[in-house]
């Protein structure tokens, strides 16, 4: 496929000045798409190659990013968990800005960890507890991406019944504060 591009677009910039086509708009979207096929079939990763919109910095989904940190690229890790920060390496990157808020809107942080030491249980090389941020290398990705929409919706499911449990809990103390003022 490489070969394929390759070929295509020294054409096209040899005939440049004759065609309507953005051809470094054409380059870019090759090697996009070179850089899908790789995250597919070299790291295994259930990905769409023909979604992916850059080699430095992309959104796979609703919290999984692929992304190069390192000073040089303005990205780093907040507060890691570990001193250290990584040195332009592409990771994997997931994150939960809101925390346990993505259980619901009573902010269930004791469910939030269990989900959250599932994940960590796919050894990320760095972790940002603080802000629920997780990253792998590449090399150790694929079954924490892949693996990663039966793990939200068994999580999903758990809270189903843990927030009837969570409601429970609260109208009973609400009812004791009630009958105590009564």
């Amino acid at each position: 496929m490489k070969t394929t591009y390759a070929t295509i677009l020294k054409l096209l910039k040899k005939h440049k000045n004759d065609i309507v086509f953005n051809v470094d708009d054409l380059q870019r979207q090759a090697e996009n798409h070179l850089f899908g096929l790789e995250l597919r079939d070299t790291y295994g990763l259930n990905i769409d190659p023909a979604k992916v919109n850059s080699t430095t910095s992309f959104k796979c989904n609703e919290h999984f990013y692929i992304c190069i940190f390192g000073e040089k690229h303005n990205r780093t890790i907040s507060w890691p968990d570990v001193k250290g920060q990584p040195k332009n390496e592409l990771l994997l990157w997931i994150s939960f800005p809101t925390g346990a808020y993505i259980f619901g809107q009573d902010y269930p942080t004791e469910f939030f960890k269990q989900f959250w030491e599932e994940l960590k249980s796919y050894n990320p090389k760095y972790s940002d507890t603080m802000n629920h941020n997780l990253y792998w290398d590449l090399p150790n990705a694929k079954d924490v991406f892949n693996n990663y929409p039966a793990i939200l919706n068994k999580y999903r499911e758990l809270n189903r019944e843990d927030i009837k449990k969570r409601q429970i809990a609260k109208m009973e103390a609400d009812l004791a504060k009630f009958k105590e003022t009564a």
